[in-house]
């Protein structure tokens, strides 16, 4: 795993080559073998502003993908709370409970993180 990539991840066949910052770059790279998630990460705002957070983090996830394929992972991860779950549940489904249509083809996948460290997926995988 690489925290702060400031590389474009696809391009190593060992994740560890990214150069980092203690500023900037991708939040979380990790890569299993040949599967490869790229994360940003956003924690719980102060003063509200949740819809913006997770906007926020979705425009900068969307930036990351450089290339789309199966072995390539997107992921948004934000806490697992009551304010933003509502948020991440109509981004990434419509009215009826179906998958939105981008999710899938994008690779795309909100992680719902628990203080324990554990994670809900929401969306493709």
């Amino acid at each position: 795993m690489v925290e702060q990539c400031l590389d474009d991840p696809t391009e190593f066949d060992d994740i560890m080559e990214c150069a980092t910052s203690n500023i900037f770059g991708i939040d979380v790279v990790a890569q299993k073998g040949d599967v490869l998630w790229i994360i940003e990460v956003k924690g719980q705002p102060k003063g509200g502003y949740y819809e913006k957070v997770f906007a926020d983090g979705i425009l900068q996830i969307m930036t990351r993908m450089t290339k789309l394929s199966g072995n390539i992972h997107y992921g948004l991860a934000i806490p697992n709370t009551d304010m933003f779950v509502p948020v991440a549940r109509k981004f990434t489904r419509d009215d009826t409970g179906k998958e939105r249509p981008f999710m899938q083809p994008l690779n795309l996948s909100i992680l719902l993180t628990q203080e324990d460290g554990s994670i809900e997926l929401l969306g493709s995988r």
